[in-house]
Order: C-alpha cells, then sequence, then structure tokens
C-alpha cells in the first residue's frame, strides 16, 4: 500500500528523480596542487561553490567524498580541476557523475596551459554552466520523503542533551514519519549508550553491526593504552567539560537524543550512498573526524540538509547544503544570534516544551529546503573536508 505523504517543499528535482535543495555549480578540485583555482572561479561567478580538500595520496578516503559531493542532488552541474598526475582520478568521478546526467566538465592545468588559463577557461565555463542552470532547473513541490537529513552535535554542554538534541530527536522521528532517511554518526560519542541503540536494531545483523563499530571506535583511538586521559583530553573536550559535561557516558546519553526514537535500519559505511530511508548510522571508525569532516561526509552519502545541536556554538557551514544551528542554550543564542537558526533555550526560559521545539526545527527544514538561507550561508561558511586514517 502507497502511503501519502502530508508535507511538501520545493526543490530541484534532477534528471535521476534525486531532488536537490540548492542549485551550486561545484568547482571540485581533485588534488590540492589545484586547490587555489576553484576560489578564484568562484570569487568571479555567483552561483558557484568551491570545493577544494589537501590531499593528493588519501584515494581511498577522498575518492568517495568527491564522487558522492559530485552525485549530491544539492549541485546541479561540476566542474573537475585536475594536475593530471594524482592517485584521484578525475575521468572516474566523471564516469559516475555521468550516470546522474548533470553537467560535468574536467579542466586539467597542465593541458590547459597553467593555472592563470585554467582559471580563465574555468570562469567561462562556470558562466555557461551557471546560466543553463538558471534556466532549465525551477523549483517544484516535492514530498518531504525526498529528503535525507544529517544530524549531529558540536560544542556540547548540558543544555545540548536536555533541549537541542531531544528536540532534534523529536523532528527526526517526524522526518522519518513522513518517509524521509536520517543519519547519525559518531560512534566514539556512543560509548556507553551502545545497549540503548542496539535494542533499536530492525534485526540481530543490526544489532551486532552497532555494538561492534562503537566498541571498535573506542579500540581503534590513538592513545587507547591510556584511556583515562584520553577520555579526559580527547572523548570530552575542553569546551564540553567548561559546559557541565563530566563522562562520556554522560555525553553519549545526551548525544544519542538528537536521532529520535525510530528503528534502527542500518550501519552506513563512511560517505557511502544512503541506502533507503529512515534512520542509520554512519561509521567513521579509524577515521580522524572533525565537524566538518562528518557534516562533508552526510553531505557525501546523500544528504541535503544538516541540523547541527550545539551548547557552546559553532559557526561552521558547507558548501554543498545547508547547515541549520540548533542551540539549547540560551546564553548562547544571545551571543551568536548571527550564527544559531532556532534557541531550544526557549525550553528554559519561555516554557517551550520539547515537542514544540522539535516541530519548529521540523518548518525550519521545510523552509531552508524551499530556499530560505541559512546564517551560516548568508556568512558564506562553506568549509569542506576530506579526511584520512590515522
Amino acid at each position: 500500500m502507497q502511503v501519502a505523504y502530508t508535507k511538501k517543499f520545493s526543490g530541484y528535482i534532477r534528471p535521476d528523480g534525486k531532488v536537490g535543495v540548492r542549485n551550486h555549480v561545484a568547482v571540485i578540485s581533485t588534488v590540492m596542487c589545484t586547490g587555489p583555482i576553484p576560489q578564484r572561479i568562484a570569487d568571479q561567478v555567483d552561483g558557484v561553490v568551491p570545493i577544494t580538500h589537501p590531499w593528493c595520496f588519501a584515494v581511498k578516503e577522498t575518492l568517495p567524498i568527491l564522487t558522492g559531493t559530485a552525485e549530491n542532488p544539492n549541485i546541479g552541474a561540476v566542474l573537475l580541476v585536475t594536475l593530471g598526475c594524482e592517485e584521484v582520478n578525475a575521468e572516474d568521478i566523471a564516469d559516475k557523475i555521468a550516470k546522474s546526467k548533470k553537467l560535468c566538465r574536467i579542466l586539467n592545468v597542465r593541458e590547459t596551459g597553467g593555472t592563470p588559463r585554467t582559471i580563465e577557461e574555468g570562469i567561462r565555463i562556470a558562466q555557461k554552466m551557471v546560466q543553463e542552470l538558471s534556466y532549465k532547473s525551477k523549483r517544484e513541490h516535492v514530498d518531504v520523503a525526498a529528503l535525507n537529513v544529517g544530524v549531529k552535535c558540536a560544542g556540547s554542554d548540558a543544555t545540548s542533551g536536555l533541549a537541542a538534541n531531544p528536540s532534534a530527536g523529536v523532528t527526526m522521528d517526524k522526518l522519518i514519519d513522513e518517509g524521509g532517511g536520517v543519519i547519525i554518526a559518531e560512534p566514539i560519542e556512543m560509548v556507553g549508550a551502545e545497549e540503548i541503540l542496539a535494542k533499536r536494531a530492525i534485526n540481530k545483523k543490526v544489532e551486532q553491526k552497532i555494538k561492534k563499530i562503537i566498541r571498535e571506535s573506542l579500540e581503534n583511538y590513538p592513545g587507547r593504552e591510556s584511556m583515562v586521559g584520553v577520555i579526559k583530553k580527547k572523548l570530552i573536550s575542553p569546551g564540553n567539560i567548561k559546559g557541565g559535561l563530566t563522562t562520556l557516558t554522560e555525553k553519549a546519553l545526551g548525544a544519542v537524543l538528537k536521532g529520535g526514537t525510530s528503528p534502527i535500519q542500518g550501519v552506513l559505511d563512511y560517505a557511502k550512498p544512503l541506502p533507503g530511508k529512515g534512520l542509520y548510522i554512519m561509521n567513521e571508525t579509524g577515521m580522524h573526524m572533525t565537524d566538518v569532516a562528518i557534516c562533508t561526509a552526510f553531505f557525501a552519502s546523500g544528504a541535503q540538509i544538516v541540523v547541527m545541536t550545539t551548547g557552546v556554538g559553532t559557526a561552521v557551514g558547507s558548501p554543498i547544503g545547508p547547515i541549520i544551528k540548533v542551540t539549547g542554550n540560551p546564553e548562547t543564542f544571545r551571543k551568536m544570534e548571527d550564527n544559531m537558526d532556532i534557541n531550544a533555550g526557549a525550553i528554559f526560559e519561555e516554557n517551550k516544551t520539547i515537542p514544540e521545539v522539535g516541530e519548529e526545527i521540523f518548518e525550519e527544514i521545510i523552509r531552508v529546503a524551499s530556499g530560505k538561507k541559512t546564517k551560516a550561508e548568508i556568512l558564506k561558511y562553506y568549509e569542506f573536508a576530506a579526511n584520512r586514517s590515522f
């Protein structure tokens, strides 16, 4: 029986049927040596976002990130900038992009005649791509079921587990009820809550996988031979401690709330395409993952939007898609209102309920998916990180 979903947003339906919430032309550097070129092109052409990274040989981690980024439905056209000698092959990325039927060109710096000529040619190509997208791509009403959302916490404090994360959890449950997909990550921050998560697995295989990735995240963490120091100095950051968190388990119990209460459909490998709808955990065990790197991996897996909860505050954004900031700390919202999108601290000061704030976040997702810019987008925070193994 086909389910009739009630909520819609206004998005860009791509030739392969996926739906974007933005209509970017991405200029992607395949190697660190061409890094300045995408930014120079983006500086000259409105509608272009630059994608750069500091790697040459880390193909195992970099290739899925760059390929997934290029395939993300928020990207309407792609210009790949290559030197030609790197391990990441631009033609391999272009072949995958071809399956999505979106515009794609490759510029080889050596063949084009050096950096200045490549920038000049890149500007011309990007202009044409932007013009064609602006003419051919129009927003259409689409079911919210077409959305995939990554959700993570950054700079947690005591209010994160009490307000922001449970509110985001209400949002994610509602999104899943509407047929959408949700990704959570950071198994290292689930240590102490593994049994709670495992009970929500859809079957025994997923249950065992959840326990395995959380156990391995701790076993593979650098400095594990001195776990007391690691837990204090690494897994619980100075900002977490100042914000009132005392143990890794306390942090974990608050962190897992952001994923809601829906059944866990499976474990998603790092930056791999989301295989279906519902709730998935991304496994980045053994990777050096920052807030920016995790958001980048979410988008590479097909998320169109990220919801980021924060207690002490953060300002990061992404060139690929919007990041909605939710703080549970009313003081943080007052100090960083130019960076925060939702004040979950109203639970403490205005007697709002967690379900009410969860509904507010859900409605904000629909508005942002339909074109409303987040604070990070307005400020042009465009961080990107293709991280590598330790």
